[in-house]
């Protein structure tokens, strides 16, 4: 879906402060210590809304998490902020669209406002990148009520493989994030750090998915499917929203299958003809994330970087109508080395003597995307960066 407009694009910091406390439990885990402490009354009201699976495809893609989207009415394509005219039907799953008249690469459009997204029947989804440890799980405690006051999504996904002590997470945390109000969890390469997490990436029912493309027999679902509501552009068909995540084989460390040929079959398996999805490229290399995107622009709502735990600033609409970023960064401690305690690396680094990597501490901040989706047509209409600044002299820091 080409975007050709001129387009504004925000930067976000907020502060404040939050009353909840997060504590680390045993062996340097943690736990937030509210087992409720982030939806605002709207997403609570939405908590458990969802279908169960119909079929065994379903049961491939997974259950309904556990805050349901709110999607309306499709909207019309706006040719510019200013201008509206109509759209035709976005393409089927394997279909690419046409490429956009006008040179040059098109942007991403400015966020419309709560009530003016769903008279257009948008769909908002915020991403927050890979919660690094205890300092991570903090800004998110005190920063997730700012995020939700001030861009209302409808769906929230988090990255938590290094929710636990900066790598893996457990089933304490995984409850702790979903009771908090996290819709699905994506993980990466540290996936399988503790064990114990093994028996929810096999329910059915958990909006939870190790990366689609680690060898066959890893355990685990390779999708998360979120139920919508039922979207009246459609006929009333029931909609979801998928999620993918696919590790990059450029310097990376844990061995995968071909991410392009996974994210080929996955999408031509799921079991709606134009489905809404989005793409985590948790991957080191940029020339792989911008690849990917490349190769699912038009078949995908959206592709966004992970991994590398810095923000970048290329968020943009490619010409087919899929969003990009190639990293939103991470949600942690970025007073640090990529969220790990700076002198000790910088002693491995300048001495060669081998030195455990302690998480860091400062410069917290919850990093990472919101999107605006079309549900007719699947494709993105607009992705903002967000950077939410830690308060330190707020609790949980104080």
């Amino acid at each position: 879906m080409p975007c050709e407009g001129a387009i504004r694009r925000r930067a976000t910091v907020v502060t404040g402060g939050f009353d909840g406390v997060a504590r680390d439990g045993p062996g340097g885990s943690g736990l937030l210590d509210s087992p409720r402490v982030y939806p605002t009354q709207q997403s609570a009201a939405r908590a458990g809304a969802g279908e169960a699976p119909q079929s065994k495809r379903e049961q491939e893609v997974g259950a309904p998490a556990g805050g349901a989207a709110h999607a309306g009415e499709r909207p019309p394509f706006r040719e510019s902020t200013d201008a509206a005219v109509g759209e035709p039907a976005g393409p089927a799953v394997g279909e690419r669209p046409p490429e956009a008249s006008a040179p040059g690469l098109p942007v991403a459009e400015r966020q419309v406002s709560a009530p003016d997204r769903q008279a257009a029947g948008l769909l908002r989804v915020a991403f927050i990148g890979d919660i690094v440890g205890a300092p991570g799980r903090r800004v998110l405690q005190q920063q997730l009520p700012a995020l939700r006051e001030r861009f209302t999504p409808d769906v929230v996904i988090a990255n938590a493989e290094n929710v636990r002590a900066g790598s893996g997470i457990t089933p304490e945390l995984y409850d702790a994030l979903r009771a908090a109000g996290i819709d699905a969890i994506t993980l990466g390469d540290h996936c399988y750090r503790d064990r114990r997490v093994l028996g929810i990436l096999e329910r059915p029912e958990e909006p939870i998915a190790r990366p689609a493309n680690l060898a066959d027999g890893a355990p685990g679902r390779r999708v998360i499917r979120v139920p919508l509501p039922r979207h009246p552009g459609e006929g009333g068909a029931a909609r979801s929203l998928f999620i993918i995540t696919v590790l990059g084989r450029i310097y990376f460390p844990l061995p995968a299958n071909d991410p392009f040929a996974t994210v080929d079959a996955l999408l031509a398996a799921l079991p709606e003809r134009r489905p809404i999805v989005i793409v985590e490229a948790h991957m080191e290399a940029t020339s792989e994330k911008a690849a990917l995107a490349h190769h699912l622009d038009g078949r995908v709502a959206a592709v966004l970087g992970t991994h590398t735990h810095v923000p970048t600033a290329d968020a943009r609409i490619l010409r087919g109508g899929t969003a990009f970023i190639t990293d939103v960064g991470m949600c942690g401690p970025y007073d640090t080395i990529i969220g790990r305690d700076a002198a000790n690396v910088l002693r491995h680094m300048t001495t060669g003597v081998h030195v455990p990597y302690e998480l860091g501490e400062g410069g917290e901040a919850l990093c990472g995307a919101v999107l605006e989706i079309d549900p007719g047509s699947g494709l993105a209409r607009s992705i903002e960066r967000v950077e939410l600044r830690a308060d330190r002299r707020a609790a949980p820091f104080r």
